[in-house]
């Protein structure tokens, strides 16, 4: 059925869907694929999963809160087409709420695409879908007590203070808001070694290199960078992913014939994953070249392609993508006023 044609607005006033609420779900022609208030699904709500199916599966916005929890559903695709949850005005808390389901295995649906304020805690059967989480839930989020978390977590920034808190088996800390705090910059110049990096930098400026002489006890020291105004190279690591630099948002390098990216003859590396990566602007592409061990997948590839607006170059890796097209110099040179200006609003500068 064509979603232009039939597809309706309908509200939804009563909150908790039950058998005598979800009737405001079924118009008397087409079906509804936009809800206006909340929806709330519970251990109250006395329906099937097919009888959810027919009132919510073809609604791809909610412009209200969605709250799933206390039910006994193994999967949520009765929320296969939802996209979009809006939450509600000048309500600080969660927009999506999954919670304490204990039959929940996989989501299956309510996989948003719009960086949902999202909790999904207590179910202690499901996995979560960490690379749709990655790619999508990347503000406010509480992930735990699930089967899988897709990491660990705190409640705050990592620093010196709290990094014994972190479980030793963790290979990624999520959860740290960096938008609860005040933006620290780090003017660094140019670092080859981490044991000189400040702790706590949310910012960098200045050109930083992972290599041979980067020890694997200061990676830490990488994990609330959410971006960097300069050049970043890996050549010669012991990284087997990017994990540490898993909140970093943004690259932007001013330097003429340079690069913002350079991935060279890392001997372990195997995953190049970079799912928070928004944007890398550069005169020269992105490089991704002679890592053995690396097997760049078609995801990665698209990834890379969107980050760098199509200016990547893989080469004499185990796998490679293919060479993106935009290949000019001189880019980024419309972009350059807006992020330097940015840097002058929230100035804290600490000086290697």
């Amino acid at each position: 059925m064509d979603r232009k044609l039939s597809g309706k607005s309908c509200a939804f006033d009563d909150y908790i869907v039950n058998s005598v609420t979800i009737t405001s779900l079924f118009p008397e022609t087409g079906f509804c694929d936009t809800v206006s208030g909340s929806v709330r699904i519970d251990e109250t709500t006395n329906l099937t999963h097919q009888q959810l199916t027919d009132a919510f599966g073809r609604v791809g916005l909610v412009m209200g809160k969605v709250e799933i929890m206390n039910t006994a559903f193994t999967n949520l695709s009765f929320f296969s087409d939802l996209y979009a949850v809006m939450g509600i005005v000048m309500d600080p808390g969660y927009s999506l709420v999954i919670m304490n389901n204990l039959k929940l295995e996989t989501m299956n649906g309510a996989l948003l695409q719009t960086y949902p304020n999202a909790r999904i805690e207590g179910n202690p059967l499901l996995d979560p879908n960490c690379t749709h989480m990655y790619l999508y839930y990347t503000t406010k989020r509480r992930v735990r007590k699930n089967r899988l978390n897709c990491g660990c977590e705190l409640d705050g920034p990592l620093t010196n203070a709290n990094i014994h808190e972190v479980d030793d088996n963790c290979y990624l800390i999520l959860d740290v808001q960096h938008e609860e705090f005040e933006d620290r910059v780090c003017r660094v110049g140019i670092v080859t070694d981490l044991t000189v990096l400040p702790d706590n930098c949310h910012t960098l400026v200045g050109d930083l290199t992972i290599g041979d002489q980067s020890r694997t006890e200061d990676f830490w020291k990488l994990y609330n960078v959410t971006r960097l105004y300069g050049g970043l190279t890996i050549r010669n690591s012991s990284l087997r992913s990017f994990a540490p630099l898993w909140q970093l948002r943004e690259i932007h390098n001013f330097a003429e014939n340079q690069s913002a990216l350079v991935i060279d003859s890392n001997p372990v590396l195997r995953s190049a994953y970079l799912g928070g990566m928004m944007r890398m602007l550069s005169y020269l592409p992105c490089s991704v070249m002679e890592n053995p061990a690396l097997s760049v997948s078609e995801q990665d590839c698209g990834l890379f392609s969107k980050f760098t607006s199509d200016r990547a170059k893989f080469r004499g890796n185990k796998d490679d993508c293919q060479d993106t097209k935009r290949d000019s110099s001189g880019f980024i040179a419309e972009y350059i006023i807006i992020p330097v200006l940015s840097l002058t609003l929230h100035w804290e500068s600490f000086t290697v």
